[in-house]
């Protein structure tokens, strides 16, 4: 959730602002990491086939993710 939290920070001071987060893109097109297959794609299931592919660097960004939007649902950033 950094780029989300970062993004809500600059939201405050620049209101004027609009803000897109690109996710995983960068590191797509910067050849890092290569595309899941167009079925995967199609079903919108690109960040399932990373985490079983990259299951050490997703699966912390899932828990982390899952426990941001539990503090915002909550009220808590």
């Amino acid at each position: 959730p950094k780029q989300e939290m970062f993004i809500s920070e600059l939201k405050e001071k620049m209101p004027q602002t609009i803000f897109i987060g690109v996710g995983g893109s960068f590191d797509v097109y910067m050849g890092g990491v290569r595309r899941a297959p167009k079925w995967w794609a199609d079903h919108n299931l690109e960040g399932v086939y990373r985490a079983f592919w990259e299951p050490r660097k997703r699966l912390g960004g899932v828990l982390s993710d899952v426990t941001f939007l539990i503090k915002l649902w909550l009220g808590k950033y």
